[in-house]
């Protein structure tokens, strides 16, 4: 059975990017000949990014190598899963294809927003955190939940984590046209001198 190479994006590991001064990307990939089963990691936080991923899924092409996984620990554009206002773009299902364009046998999300993502990228399975909240380890801790979707979650972070004893919710308002938030902390009294924890669909457990 062959070894899986890794490219992880993240990390330079097996890909050099170049950008021209006209601000036009390109990328390198090394360490690969055909054949080759590839697993690619790569956190979209911007368009460069994305750009990026659909080079490197055209080499791995190029060089005849078999695209089996593809590791997405953040997906930009998740939140925007459907039309806000009039005239909206849908951002994650034009990221989505883009994603679909790459070819991956399989693809990996990690705590995903919503199962919109789930059903727009094709071949795509959805990664629980259940994993770091159980490795969350301060004692009489609060949990902060920061918007109405990390509601939904509240009562499975108790159940995973006993350390987790009480919880702090937040009124989040996200403006349509810009994308600014304004967010109110509700009972910040109960924050204080005590562990906090904010639980999101970022993959992350973050200690405040």
């Amino acid at each position: 059975m062959k070894n899986m190479i890794l490219i992880n994006m993240n990390y330079q590991q097996g890909v050099k990017f170049t950008l021209f001064p006209d601000n036009q990307p390109h990328v390198n990939v090394y360490g690969v000949i055909e054949g080759d089963e590839v697993k690619v990691v790569c956190s979209i936080t911007e368009s460069l990014k994305l750009v990026q991923l659909m080079e490197v899924a055209n080499a791995l092409d190029g060089l005849f190598a078999k695209k089996k996984v593809l590791v997405i620990p953040y997906l930009m554009g998740a939140r925007s899963d459907r039309v806000m206002q009039d005239g909206d773009s849908v951002d994650l299902k034009v990221i989505a294809d883009c994603i679909n364009m790459c070819g991956f046998e399989k693809v990996y999300l990690f705590d995903v927003h919503s199962d919109v993502s789930l059903m727009l990228i094709k071949n795509s399975v959805n990664c629980s955190n259940a994993e770091l909240v159980l490795s969350y380890n301060q004692p009489n801790s609060i949990l902060i939940c920061p918007d109405a979707g990390a509601v939904k979650k509240v009562d499975k972070y108790f159940k995973l984590n006993s350390n987790l004893v009480d919880v702090v919710y937040c009124n989040k308002v996200r403006g349509l046209s810009n994308g600014n938030i304004t967010l109110k902390v509700l009972e910040p009294e109960k924050c204080k001198d005590r562990a906090c924890v904010v639980i999101d669909d970022f993959n992350k457990v973050a200690s405040l």
